[in-house]
């Protein structure tokens, strides 16, 4: 059965206002805010890669997977003012009795997770270079 073409020019014209407004049906993050426990935990052991004198200059925010809750993500981010004095970086973090640095940088962070935690916490692209970067040999 074929639509009647007033159908057919409504679902046109809300794809276009869709589209116009920058609505996309682009897979979402599904990680999650952490509990208060986790954030004050998560916080100090991500600041801890950070020299005490910049501390006053960041700000930290966490998201946790909800693929695997032992896995967390920590943005150190520059406060207004200080983005000549701190540059942003993540930080990868795993739990089993306490939380603890995976890994901390500007990439290859969701190297140090599993992929389907990765894609959680980062996005599509999380594991990119991963395979290349397990190639090459650590220098003695």
């Amino acid at each position: 059965m074929r639509r009647p073409p007033s159908t057919r020019l409504a679902g046109l014209v809300l794809a276009a206002a869709c589209t116009a407004a920058g609505v996309q049906a682009a897979p979402a993050a599904a990680s999650r805010a952490p509990t208060r426990a986790e954030a004050v935990a998560i916080r100090a052991k991500a600041l801890q890669v950070v020299p005490q004198q910049f501390r006053p200059a960041v700000r930290v925010t966490v998201r946790v997977s909800t693929v695997d809750r032992r896995y967390a993500l920590a943005r150190i981010l520059p406060r207004r003012g200080r983005e000549r004095l701190v540059q942003p970086a993540g930080v990868a973090l795993g739990r089993r009795a306490r939380w603890r640095v995976l890994a901390f940088g500007t990439t290859g962070l969701g190297c140090a997770m599993p992929r389907r935690v990765a894609v959680d916490l980062l996005g599509r692209a999380a594991r990119r270079g991963c395979a290349a970067r397990a190639a090459v040999s650590p220098a003695p």
